[in-house]
């Protein structure tokens, strides 16, 4: 009930052509999808650019670029609003990642977290509403007991991309032993600009366990672009 008068007094808007209740419609959410992914193991001129730029991970992917202003939004939306039926819209078949064969025996997801300050005052963590939904789709087991953030660090919108890797060096640590049946663990986060967030976490999870790990965002900026996003 509460929901039918919110909606009647405040009705949603697509982010991308306006058309009225819905936050995003299922037109748009074709238009703005543009996975892609980045991997180690490419065979291409850059191969080791590419290497460099997201070790220590195997592989990277995402669903949408986060140059679109609607993406923005849309981002904006489920980092400080937790509007998890967005993540729906983007996440389900038949729009699967790139590097879906990730998604195979032996793989779990396993969302950035947040500081326990920053959960007090967000009341969410949007990695993990994406995790969720990202599990209940492909099936995949979602593993979020065993890196904790200890470190509550500033937002690594307000620094340059040179500060971004020692502002979270040491911000997380490993709760318990990465279970010995994990052959891959894919860590799961909103956007992607300079990835230090990620890769500090898989260089905790990867310094006690053997097994690969990879990125899937929902969002891609590359090492340009999301500077005034509050990341984490």
């Amino acid at each position: 009930m509460l929901n039918f008068f919110k909606r009647a007094l405040f009705p949603e808007r697509c982010l991308g052509c306006f058309a009225w209740d819905t936050l995003l419609c299922r037109v748009c959410a074709r238009l703005l999808l543009a996975p892609g992914s980045l991997s180690a193991g490419d065979a291409a001129a850059d191969a080791a650019n590419t290497a460099s730029a997201i070790a220590p991970l195997t592989s990277l992917s995402w669903f949408m670029s986060y140059e679109l202003e609607p993406v923005r939004v849309l981002i904006q939306q489920l980092k400080f609003h937790g509007v998890q039926r967005l993540a729906r819209k983007i996440i389900y078949p038949p729009w699967p990642p790139v590097g879906i064969d990730d998604f195979r025996a032996g793989a779990v997801l396993m969302p950035i977290p947040l500081h326990p300050m920053r959960l007090r005052e967000r009341g969410f963590n949007q990695s993990v509403l994406i995790a969720q939904t990202l599990a209940s789709q492909y099936r995949v087991p979602l593993l979020d007991s065993v890196l904790v953030r200890r470190k509550n660090t500033v937002p690594q919108s307000s620094l340059s991309h040179d500060a971004r890797p020692g502002n979270v060096s040491g911000a997380f640590a490993l709760r318990c032993p990465v279970p010995a049946r994990v052959q891959r663990v894919i860590f799961v986060d909103d956007v992607w600009t300079s990835g230090s967030t990620i890769k500090e976490a898989a260089r905790v999870v990867r310094s006690s366990s053997s097994c690969l790990v990879s990125g899937l965002v929902i969002a891609y900026a590359g090492d340009h672009g999301g500077d005034h996003l509050d990341t984490h």
